[in-house]
């Protein structure tokens, strides 16, 4: 009977040391799946901070580019404004000088 008790007391051991293994094979399989998800999570995230980054280098080639269009523009305008002026300058010189040319 001492035989068949220790028997029975290995067996029931063995099965609780099975289960043991396998709930623990489950636990690390939940949290290696876990893990996966957090890995896809970071994945989907890093993407995400690609495509802002994308959209940033955009925006700021479109501004540069429109800065460097005002920048264009004023620099127009200044050359225009210029021109025309030395224009009616030279209109009042020419005006000028025949006026003396007549007093002369």
């Amino acid at each position: 009977m001492k035989n068949k008790t220790i028997k029975i007391t290995l067996k029931s051991i063995s099965e609780s040391i099975n289960d043991l293994a396998l709930a623990a094979a489950k636990g690390f399989e939940s949290v290696d799946k876990r893990f996966e998800s957090i890995d896809k999570h970071f994945e989907s995230v890093d993407k995400r901070f690609d495509n802002l980054e994308s959209k940033m280098k955009n925006v700021e080639k479109t501004l540069s580019a429109q800065i460097v269009g005002l920048d264009n523009k004023i620099d127009d305008l200044n050359f225009h404004k210029v021109r025309d002026e030395v224009y009616v300058l030279t209109q009042r010189v020419a005006k000028v000088e025949t006026k003396v040319r007549t007093k002369i």
